[in-house]
């Protein structure tokens, strides 16, 4: 009939006189000639080849024709085109096989629940997080203990909001080697039950956490030549009182043995504060957070960056309120932000003076409680320089891993994400902006903690005897100059040089000693190197051309690094003393130079 020639694809003259076998698959022809030969109506599959070679599937019903007599004549066939629904069985088929694919092969875990959150079936990725021990007649809750929200808090909150279709969550992983590991869930609705998409995060976590550690102790690698500074003053300031102290011992002073030894005290709580901040800073964050006041983060950072920003004659203003400012999470890892930022800030101000030297330079710190859009009350702090700013086109890049627009090997590039990282854990949020004056504006909003605080244990100290000191040789009277920011450290040299019968002028920078050297005849010029207005590489190049016959005698904290730096200079300097300078050494020195 005119239906089965449009399926073909030909007229009815080009098909008359034709067997059936011939129109359809080879593989197929067997089934058709059984179907011919039956004596009973039958109906089968098979695969019709078109005019125009393309294959169509069919079902074919035939039943024998008889003739008055009974005899054969020939069968009646009925033939349906099953093309289309073959091949939507076919791609269900294909479908179901990708899907069951990603449900065996995918690296997450994948849960099937009842209504009462029972497992009803779980893919090998899941098997293989929590072991051999793995049994499908158990709950979801019991392999995910601890869960934030509970499993069926989850399912319960699904329920009662339709319009919702995923909700996450957070818990420890059971496992059967008993040790626990991390997984971050979704779940979501499916039919009368739910799928539960099981992620373990275990080994991301450490490695965010090695990350965050690694950041730490680059952090303070980048800020050696500061804190090396301010270790080596008070270390200067102790050795220099021990050793006058001792000499005092001959004369009999207690009053002045008593002064000497009430610095060296003084000294040795600076230096063990900065010590307990680089201990407490490299250390891992380890244990659960806790409530803390955030001023004190903001205390700490600052003790490690202010030395830094006096050698470079910037400017903190801290504002913060008298009462505490109590958030969750560990002081560290706000301390860690703390740095990220006021270091960019630093980098940027210096930057930018290179360019313009008519700003101030300024760091501003203000901190306190604020109220979030919805009226909860929040901590809030703020952070801006008188730096370089942010170009516009930077802002949307600038908390992306590995952005960064430091030379190389100025900086990681990960500082800034990784504070993010930190401040979102803590459940709050940090963005930048340029300052309406210029300059840049960070603003980080924390929830307040409304727990107890919680307070670190204070690190304790240890002490050591003083070395002797023998009587340093006698040297010829000279005209000496000191030049320190250290005042104790200066007064300390002074004395003992006046006691050995010199006379001694003292400055506390590099442009009051060049106003020295300008009006006062100086035999030996003895300085340190980081010092603000004016350092010490530079007083020393102008002193070595300018007044060449002054022996120069350098102190610093660091001395295989800036001993490279004074190499550069054209005269270079007659004697490197490393800190904490020993008063023995520096007569011996006086005493080579004489």
């Amino acid at each position: 009939n005119s239906r089965f020639l449009s399926w073909y694809g030909s007229n009815d003259m080009a098909l008359l006189g034709r067997t059936a076998e011939s129109l359809t698959d080879p593989k197929d022809q067997e089934n058709l000639r059984a179907l011919f030969s039956a004596t009973t109506p039958r109906t089968i599959e098979f695969s019709l080849l078109c005019a125009d070679d393309t294959v169509r599937f069919a079902l074919i019903s035939a039943a024998p024709l008889r003739m008055a007599d009974g005899g054969a004549s020939g069968h009646f066939a009925i033939i349906t085109d099953v093309t289309d629904l073959r091949r939507a069985s076919e791609r269900l088929r294909e479908s179901e096989a990708r899907f069951r694919g990603i449900i065996e092969n995918t690296p997450f875990g994948i849960l099937t629940l009842d209504a009462t959150g029972r497992i009803l079936s779980a893919n090998p990725a899941f098997r293989a997080c929590v072991g051999e021990g793995f049994g499908e007649d158990e709950t979801a809750s019991f392999w995910l203990p601890d869960a934030t929200p509970s499993v069926s808090e989850m399912m319960a909150n699904l329920k009662r909001t339709p319009e919702t279709r995923t909700i996450d969550g957070t818990s420890l992983l059971k496992r059967d080697s008993g040790y626990p590991g991390h997984a971050r869930l979704v779940l979501s609705r499916m039919g009368d039950g739910f799928l539960m998409i099981v992620e373990d995060i275990t080994d991301r976590l450490h490695m965010e956490d090695a990350l965050r550690h690694a950041s730490k102790l680059a952090l303070l690698g980048e800020m050696s030549a500061s804190l090396a500074h301010e270790i080596s003053q008070p270390l200067n300031v102790i050795r220099l009182s021990a050793e006058s102290a001792l000499l005092s011992l001959e004369d009999g002073d207690t009053a002045a043995i008593r002064t000497k030894f009430e610095t060296i005290g003084t000294q040795s709580d600076s230096l063990r504060e900065t010590i307990d901040h680089m201990q407490g800073f490299s250390r891992r964050d380890a244990g659960p957070c806790r409530c803390f006041d955030i001023r004190h983060a903001v205390k700490s950072a600052l003790c490690l960056l202010l030395p830094q920003c006096a050698t470079l004659n910037i400017t903190v203003h801290c504002h913060m309120p008298s009462e505490p400012l109590p958030v969750l999470g560990h002081a560290r890892q706000a301390e860690q932000v703390l740095i990220n930022v006021l270091r960019n800030a630093i980098d940027a101000i210096v930057e930018r003076r290179a360019l313009d030297t008519d700003k101030p330079d300024e760091i501003t710190i203000r901190a306190g409680f604020i109220s979030a859009h919805d009226g909860t009350r929040m901590v809030g702090l703020d952070i801006t320089d008188t730096g370089t700013g942010i170009p516009p086109e930077d802002i949307p890049h600038l908390f992306n891993p590995f952005f960064t627009r430091k030379t190389e090997g100025a900086g990681t590039g990960l500082g800034l994400s990784i504070s993010l990282g930190l401040i979102s854990d803590m459940g709050g949020r940090i963005k930048a902006e340029n300052h309406p004056e210029g300059g840049c504006l960070f603003h980080i909003v924390l929830p307040v903690c409304l727990e107890p605080l919680t307070e670190e244990a204070p690190t304790a100290i240890s002490l050591t005897k003083p070395l002797p000191l023998h009587p340093p040789p006698a040297i010829p009277a000279m005209a000496i100059l000191v030049v320190d920011d250290e005042p104790l450290a200066t007064q300390e040299i002074a004395a003992f040089l006046r006691k050995s019968g010199h006379t001694v002028s003292t400055a506390a920078s590099g442009n009051e000693a060049r106003d020295l050297l300008s009006k006062t005849h100086i035999d030996i010029l003895i300085t340190d190197l980081q010092m603000p207005n004016g350092n010490g590489f530079q007083l020393i190049a102008e002193a070595a051309t300018e007044y060449p016959h002054i022996g120069l005698i350098v102190v610093t904290g660091q001395p295989l690094r800036d001993r490279n730096a004074l190499a550069k200079l054209e005269n270079g300097v007659d004697a490197i003393l490393r800190k904490p300078l020993s008063l023995r050494e520096l007569a011996e020195t006086l005493h080579a130079l004489a």
